[in-house]
């Protein structure tokens, strides 16, 4: 299966990429989960090939703007599998905007929240790894800071499970200002 799987049968690719432009947005939504899946597990193969560059990212970069909250969430997990293979200027023009949008949007969705405050922590690794981190620092900073003060233990876990890694990217050693996760107080039944 795989990349050689489509080289000997396009027909496949080619409703995969149908699936991903389907006007049914549950349609697109099954294709990107596909697509982030896929990625997942060959993003080193397709390193090698140019199906990903000519195939792949274009299908991506087009559902990074779906009018779908879910789908544009799953285009964007898909997206952090090849992100330090889009090149700079392309996770700029491309994977930037459609992000910053979706963190700016603080009350989406109750499904689309949860999976943010699970991705954010590697969204800043990947960025680091292409020395974006700190040029998007203060809208990612600001946004993961919403995600502590969140009314929801899901989410607050989220963001505390993922603090360690914001310290590591974005203070630096010396510095004595830390992130402060804000404890939500919890009623117990007894």
């Amino acid at each position: 299966c795989g990349e050689e799987a489509f080289d000997e049968e396009d027909q496949i690719l080619r409703k995969i990429v149908a699936i991903c432009g389907d006007t049914n947005y549950e349609i697109r939504l099954d294709g990107v989960m596909f697509l982030r899946d896929y990625l997942s597990l060959n993003a080193e193969k397709l390193k090698e090939g140019n199906r990903l560059e000519n195939v792949y990212l274009p299908e991506l970069y087009e559902l990074l703007n779906d009018e779908e909250s879910m789908v544009r969430i799953e285009a964007i997990e898909a997206s952090i599998e090849v992100l330090t293979t889009m090149g700079v200027e392309n996770v700029e023009k491309q994977f930037m905007p459609p992000l910053l949008k979706m963190l700016n949007l603080k009350t989406t969705s109750e499904e689309v929240v949860p999976r943010m405050s699970k991705l954010i922590g590697k969204i800043a690794h990947k960025l680091m790894q292409l020395d974006l981190h700190q040029k998007h620092k203060e809208p990612i900073l600001n946004y993961f800071q919403w995600l502590t003060e969140v009314d929801e233990d899901e989410i607050r876990l989220n963001a505390a499970f993922n603090l360690p890694a914001f310290q590591m990217i974005y203070m630096k050693p010396t510095s004595d200002k830390l992130i402060i996760l804000k404890a939500k107080p919890t009623t117990a039944n007894t």
